[in-house]
């Protein structure tokens, strides 16, 4: 893949976005496979954290499972959170839902009261994180 691999390219587009987030916006990291792992115990100012999450999202590596609606719902709740991005390939292998209609539906309910955006970045085509995206006033981005 010209330019690395498709995770290295997501990891530039998150740095991306990142780096041009308003100082005042606190962020977290959370990442996933079969398990879900949290880069800080609550959301923390981007102003003096970026270096620190640059650095964490440079020595990402490929991980198991993906387990999106349980990351999902984990992020939802911080009542502090208004926005998520969700980097993933979109293809849910664990979790309490699998099924990306049933993850669609639950994250609706979850989402009624919350209205939290949601932006999702896949690597590679996928219908599913297009519509995640579109149901919660979030933009798609693709990554080949």
């Amino acid at each position: 893949v010209e330019g690395g691999t498709r995770l290295d390219q997501a990891k530039k587009e998150l740095a991306k976005v990142l780096a041009v987030l308003a100082k005042e916006t606190q962020v977290n990291l959370l990442f996933f496979d079969d398990s879900i792992d949290a880069w800080q115990k609550q959301l923390v100012p981007i102003r003096s954290s970026l270096p620190h999450a640059l650095k964490t999202i440079e020595e990402l590596r490929p991980r198991g499972g993906t387990n999106i609606y349980d990351t999902l719902e984990l992020a939802f709740q911080d009542p502090n959170v208004d926005t998520l991005y969700l980097l993933s390939d979109g293809a849910p292998g664990s979790g309490k839902y699998i099924d990306t209609t049933e993850i669609l539906r639950e994250i609706r309910v979850l989402n009624r009261s919350r209205q939290i955006t949601i932006h999702t970045i896949s690597l590679g085509k996928s219908p599913f994180m297009k519509e995640l995206a579109e149901q919660n006033g979030g933009e798609y981005a693709e990554v080949n």
